[in-house]
C-alpha cells in the first residue's frame, strides 16, 4: 500500500451524483453536508471550491464537510455543488475504503435521502514507462493505464534532470512540460495516483534530447558589380550595401563589419609580431604565441558575430510564436562559440607558459 502523496490534486468522488429524497417534493435547502461515514482516517480531507454561492467548512476531526448558502437554491443547484466535492488523503497507511454520505436539509426539516458512495483507497500498480515527444524547450508525455490493479485518478509526470512536472487528470492521457533546456538529455517517469495515494514511479522513458528547429538562412543573391569610379566633380561612391534592402542589406553590412574587424586584427598582429621579434629568445616564443592566440580569437568572434547578425535578421521575419525561440537560439549559439574561442586562447597561453 502506498503512502499519502503530498500536494496531489483532490479528486472528484461523485461527478455523476443524483440526489434522491424521502418524499415526492423537496423545498429548497439552505444547508447540506458530505460526511466520511465509513472508514474515516486522520489525514482524509473533503474540499469544496466555493462556487455557486455555497461555502464549505471541513472538520478534519470528524470528516464532515458542512455546506451553507443564502440564496435558497433548488435541487439541481445542490446536485451540481456536491458533484464538485473532492477527496484526498495523506493517511499512512491510507486504509482500504471510505463511505461518503451526501445530505441536504431545509428549514422545514425535510432531508434528502442518504445518498452514499463507496470509494476504494490504495496505491495503483506501478505504471509502464511513458512515451515522449520532444520539441523546442518542451516535451509532451503520454501515459497509459496500469495493466492491472486499481484505476488511477490522476498521473504525475516528472522530468529528470530538473524535476519539472505536469499532471494528467484521470487514468490516462498526456501533458506537456515547458521551460526545459535545449541540448539537455531528459528522461521522464510517471507516478499513478489514486485519491492522493501514489504508486511506485514507473521506469524511465527513453532519453530525449531537446533541440530547437534549425533556422534556415535565406540565400543572398550577390549584387551586380558596381562602378565605383568617381567622375570629376562627383561625390564619393555609394556603399554597395546602401543599394540593397531588407535581409540582403543587413547581411551585406554585417559582412562588411566582419571584414573590417578581421583586417584590423591582421594589421595589429603584424605589428605585434614585429615587436616580438625584437625580444630575447626566452621571451620571443611566448610573445608570438600570445599575439597569435589573440588574433585567432578576434577572427573567430568576428565570424560568429556575423553569423548571429544574419540569423537574428532572419528571425525578425518569423511569426511571433517562432521569433522568440529563434532569437534565443541565435544568441545561445553565439555565446557558446565565444566561450569556445576564449577557451582556445586560454589553452594556447597556458601551453606557451608550460
Amino acid at each position: 500500500m502506498g503512502s499519502g502523496h503530498e500536494g496531489t490534486a483532490p479528486v472528484s468522488v461523485a461527478p455523476d451524483l443524483i440526489l434522491t429524497y424521502d418524499g415526492l417534493t423537496m423545498p429548497h435547502a439552505l444547508t447540506g453536508s458530505v460526511t466520511i461515514s465509513g472508514g474515516f482516517r486522520a489525514g482524509d480531507r473533503l474540499t469544496y471550491g466555493g462556487a455557486l454561492h455555497i461555502q464549505g467548512s471541513y472538520n478534519s476531526a470528524s470528516g464532515v464537510l458542512s455546506l451553507t448558502t443564502g440564496v435558497n437554491p433548488d435541487n439541481n443547484f445542490w446536485q451540481a455543488a456536491m458533484r464538485a466535492v473532492t477527496f484526498t488523503t495523506t493517511a499512512d497507511p491510507p486504509g482500504s475504503s471510505r463511505t461518503l454520505t451526501y445530505t441536504t436539509d431545509n428549514t422545514s426539516g425535510n432531508q434528502s435521502g442518504q445518498n452514499t458512495i463507496s470509494i476504494t483507497i490504495g496505491a495503483p500498480d506501478r505504471p509502464l514507462a511513458p512515451t515522449v515527444t520532444g520539441g523546442s524547450g518542451q516535451a509532451t508525455i503520454s501515459v497509459v493505464p496500469p495493466g492491472s490493479g486499481l484505476a488511477p485518478t490522476s498521473r504525475l509526470v516528472t522530468a529528470s534532470p530538473g524535476g519539472a512536472t505536469c499532471t494528467v487528470s484521470g487514468s490516462s492521457g498526456s501533458c506537456t512540460i515547458t521551460a526545459l533546456t535545449n541540448g539537455i538529455a531528459y528522461t521522464f517517469t510517471d507516478t499513478a495516483i489514486r485519491y492522493g495515494v501514489s504508486s511506485q514511479a514507473s521506469p524511465g522513458s527513453s532519453v530525449v534530447t531537446l533541440a530547437a528547429p534549425e533556422t534556415p538562412i535565406t540565400a543572398i543573391t550577390p549584387a551586380a558589380p558596381l562602378d565605383t569610379s568617381v567622375p570629376t566633380g562627383a561625390s564619393a561612391p555609394v556603399s554597395p550595401c546602401a543599394l540593397l534592402s531588407g535581409i540582403q542589406k543587413s547581411t551585406c553590412s554585417a559582412a562588411a563589419t566582419r571584414d573590417r574587424v578581421i583586417s584590423r586584427a591582421t594589421s595589429t598582429r603584424s605589428a605585434a609580431r614585429a615587436a616580438c621579434a625584437k625580444k630575447t629568445n626566452a621571451i620571443r616564443a611566448h610573445c608570438t604565441t600570445k599575439v597569435n592566440a589573440t588574433f585567432t580569437r578576434s577572427v573567430a568572434v568576428a565570424k560568429v558575430t556575423y553569423t548571429r547578425t544574419v540569423a537574428r535578421t532572419v528571425c525578425t521575419t518569423k511569426t511571433a510564436a517562432i521569433k522568440k525561440t529563434c532569437l534565443a537560439t541565435a544568441n545561445a549559439r553565439y555565446r557558446t562559440s565565444v566561450t569556445k574561442a576564449d577557451a582556445a586562447r586560454s589553452r594556447a597561453l597556458m601551453k606557451a607558459r608550460g
